[in-house]
């Protein structure tokens, strides 16, 4: 029995892994939620149901209408009856319920044992491939240690997204780090199906990669960290494969951080990766975006072999030998970016390379800022940015820095005089320059 697109499921550390985990709000007469609790609302181990019948009966009973909504998992099967998820849709009597779907297809089943309500205590694969496009799973703070996840045949939808979110104490608290659930893989990984989504969700692992996706799918990971700390080389902490978004924090002691390959695309925006051999290495046949990065303290900021269309806008590179270390040849631009403290180069590039745009950029304390490459005359060379503390990772700019202000020069529609973006990810201080009445932040 597949489940409904509209149930929510629970994770807690000390829930059990039979217990109904899901409630679906949608359906008609839902009654209480008995997902967000360590043990289920009901247990019953003699639950009978005639051979293809939507009713279920227990001598034992207890069933309320409040139940109505909430998934039971029943455990273990007698005559034919199927083990499994299924929702409690009406309730007659304490001894009476009916289901959404039987549980006895070959026979009248009988001594079916179920638990309704209660939060599972473990991400696991099986529950993964049960999943169906428009579910959410909640993950309350706690460290687990799931087995590998290689979802196989599960996907959602471009508008119905299969999303697993942590929280601290209370769903959608948005917790920081300190405070989010972690997944401790071990050696073990995570791969993500078309439309998955990560929120708030911290990984550590040793494995290859600890998370990556499944051939091109379009999948994202927010608002987490994940660490690599293998001892062996070459190993990632996030391997992209397709369209993918991630915003958020990255390390790997001694391999990838973010990791490119195949013809992986889409949006590295707003992390932070750092201290890591390489923090973003992309071997990808297609192109991708960083955008208001930090990349800070990797042997080397970023490795491109990619051949098209690698976009590098309001990001920093700091405590880096190289910032980008770039083989292929064409079609890159950087933007508004900061090279500070590259000991050998801000850019450095293989060979002359065609096509390559570097504009409204600052470079500063590198031992070059460019090798085999031209900055543009708008880029800022050999002045302080005026960091407010970049050894301790606080990147924003004080009063009176360079950057302000002198960033990419664009004009707003209705309005006039000329406006410029910062240079780098602090946008906040964004102010009109030279002329206009109004401010205009980028970022915030």
């Amino acid at each position: 029995m597949a489940l409904t697109t509209n149930a929510v499921g629970e994770i807690r550390a000390t829930g059990n892994a039979t217990n109904g985990m899901f409630f679906d709000s949608t359906i008609s007469g839902a009654g209480t939620d008995y997902t967000q609790r360590d043990t289920p609302i009901l247990t019953l181990t003699d639950v009978a149901c005639l051979q293809n019948s939507t009713t279920i009966t227990s001598v034992t009973g207890g069933f309320t209408s409040a139940m109505i909504g909430n998934a039971f998992y029943q455990s273990s099967t007698s005559n034919n009856n199927i083990a499994g998820y299924r929702f409690i849709t009406g309730v007659t009597d304490p001894n009476t319920a009916t289901i959404d779907s039987t549980i006895a297809t070959a026979g009248n089943g009988t001594n079916g044992a179920i638990k309704v309500g209660g939060a599972v205590n473990v991400l696991t694969d099986a529950i993964c491939e049960l999943l169906v496009a428009g579910n959410v799973i909640w993950v309350k703070y706690a460290t687990y240690s799931p087995a590998t996840i290689s979802i196989g045949s599960t996907s959602a939808t471009a508008s119905l997204n299969i999303t697993l979110n942590g929280y601290n104490t209370t769903r959608d608290d948005k917790p920081v780090l300190a405070s989010q659930p972690v997944f401790s893989m071990g050696s073990n990984s995570i791969s993500l199906q078309q439309y998955w989504n990560i929120n708030y969700i911290s990984l550590t692992g040793t494995g290859t990669d600890v998370l990556k996706g499944i051939a091109s799918g379009n999948w994202s990971f927010a608002n987490g960290k994940i660490t690599n700390t293998s001892g062996t080389a070459n190993r990632a902490a996030v391997t992209l494969t397709g369209a993918n978004a991630i915003n958020a924090e990255f390390v790997s002691t001694n391999g990838y951080a973010v990791q490119a390959a195949s013809n992986a695309l889409g949006d590295i925006k707003s992390c932070y990766i750092h201290d890591s051999v390489y923090g973003i290495y992309c071997t990808s046949s297609g192109g991708f975006n960083v955008d208001k990065c930090v990349i800070d303290s990797c042997t080397t900021a970023g490795y491109l072999t990619s051949r098209v269309g690698i976009v590098v806008d309001d990001s920093i590179f700091y405590n880096c030998p190289v910032g980008f270390d770039v083989a292929a040849t064409y079609r890159h631009r950087v933007s508004g970016s900061v090279f500070h403290t590259c000991s050998t180069a801000g850019i450095s590039a293989t060979s002359t390379l065609q096509t390559f745009w570097c504009n409204n950029s600052a470079f500063y304390n590198n031992g070059a800022n460019g090798i085999n490459v031209t900055l543009d005359s708008s880029c800022i060379i050999g002045v302080d940015p005026l960091f407010t503390d970049p050894a301790n990772g606080d990147f924003t700019i004080q009063s009176g820095s360079p950057l302000l202000n002198a960033g990419f020069d664009f004009s707003l529609i209705g309005l006039t005089g000329a406006y410029k973006w910062n240079i780098g990810l602090d946008q906040d201080d964004n102010t009109v320059s030279t002329s206009g009445t109004q401010s205009y932040a980028y970022w915030s």
